[in-house]
């Protein structure tokens, strides 16, 4: 029972901890949310465009890139998920 108890404790503990430093991220983002799918970063656009590029690079390959409409095309691989 005091097993139980602590394990208790111990999540109720971390939950709160988890909110108290989401909040103090919000406070300072980098980024205000405005939908589940878009952002508006408060980076300048060269270097936004610098850290997308890697991103996308990083295991795809990128088939188009236009830095002037920030469109970037590439493709991932295959996996069993997908």
């Amino acid at each position: 029972m005091k097993f139980y108890l602590c394990l208790l404790l111990l999540l109720c503990s971390a939950f709160s901890i988890s909110a108290d430093d989401k909040n103090k991220k919000d406070a300072n983002a980098l980024y205000e949310k405005k939908s589940d799918k878009e952002r508006i970063y408060k980076v300048p656009y060269d270097r936004m465009w610098i850290a997308c590029m890697k991103a996308a690079s990083e295991e795809n390959v990128v088939e188009f890139q236009d830095k002037e409409t920030g469109v970037i095309t590439f493709k991932t691989g295959t996996s069993m998920a997908s």
